[in-house]
C-alpha cells in the first residue's frame, strides 16, 4: 500500500523535533524558504516524510533514544522552533538519527565511531512520551566509541556502505550484522584507522 505524506518531521542535534505540513514548501523560492528556527549552536541532522499517523524514533550519540507518536508534536509554521523530543543526560549528548517505524518487525541497525554493528528488532522499542531522557540502544564504550548513525532497515536492503571521516570506504552485507538486544555494543565490522571515525553510511 502506497504511503501517502502529509507532513515532514524534522530533528535537530540538540533533541529538538519539529513537524510542518507538506503544502507550506510548495511555493520555494530560488533562494529557498526557512524550514526551522534554529537555537544557536543548534544543527539541523535529520527530516522524514510521514502520513500524520506514524511513529517516530530519535537516537543519539551516547546510545539513548525515544520512540514516540508524531501525534505528540502538533504541527507548525516553517519559520518556528519545534518542541522537546530528547533530554539528553549529560552535556556531550547529540542527537545522531531519526526514523520512521512502518512496522515493528523492522530492524534498527546502530553503528559507532569505531566501527561496531549490530541490529536490534523495533519491538524491543516501546512507546514512549517525547520529551524523556529515553532508553538505551546502544551501550557506548571507550572501545567502540558514540554512535555514529543510526538506520531503520526496510525488506529489501541488502547492504551497508560506510564511508568514514578519512575517506575510506567499506562495503558489507547486511546478513552480516549480528542482531542482537538494545542495551549491548555490538560486534566489531570493520576496521577504523587510527585517528579515524565512521562519519556515515548508506543502505543498498
Amino acid at each position: 500500500i502506497a504511503r501517502e505524506y502529509k507532513y515532514l518531521l524534522m530533528a535537530t542535534e540538540n533533541g529538538v523535533v519539529k513537524k510542518t505540513a507538506l503544502p507550506e514548501f510548495k511555493k520555494i523560492r530560488a533562494n529557498g524558504l526557512v524550514a526551522i528556527k534554529l537555537d544557536e549552536g543548534d544543527e539541523l541532522i535529520g527530516v522524514k516524510a510521514t502520513t500524520g499517523d506514524d511513529q517516530a524514533i530519535i537516537l543519539t550519540r551516547e546510545g539513548k533514544s525515544v520512540r514516540f507518536k508524531e501525534t505528540d508534536v502538533r504541527p507548525m509554521g516553517r519559520s518556528t522552533r519545534g518542541v522537546t523530543g530528547i533530554k539528553f543526560r549529560s552535556k556531550e549528548d547529540r542527537v545522531v538519527g531519526i526514523g520512521i517505524v512502518e512496522s515493528d518487525e523492522q530492524q534498527l541497525l546502530t553503528l559507532s565511531e569505531y566501527g561496531y554493528g549490530k541490529m536490534t528488532p523495533l519491538k524491543e522499542y516501546a512507546t514512549q512520551k517525547r520529551g524523556g531522557t529515553g532508553i538505551f540502544t546502544f551501550r557506548v564504550t571507550p572501545k567502540t566509541g558514540n554512535v555514529a548513525c543510526a538506520r531503520i532497515l526496510r525488506e529489501e536492503d541488502e547492504e551497508i556502505v560506510v564511508i568514514s571521516e578519512k575517506s575510506k570506504v567499506i562495503r558489507a552485507d547486511l546478513k552480516d550484522v549480528p542482531k542482537l538486544k538494545r542495551q549491548t555494543s555490538g560486534v566489531k565490522m570493520m576496521n577504523i584507522g587510527t585517528g579515524d571515525k565512521v562519519a556515515t553510511v548508506a543502505i543498498l
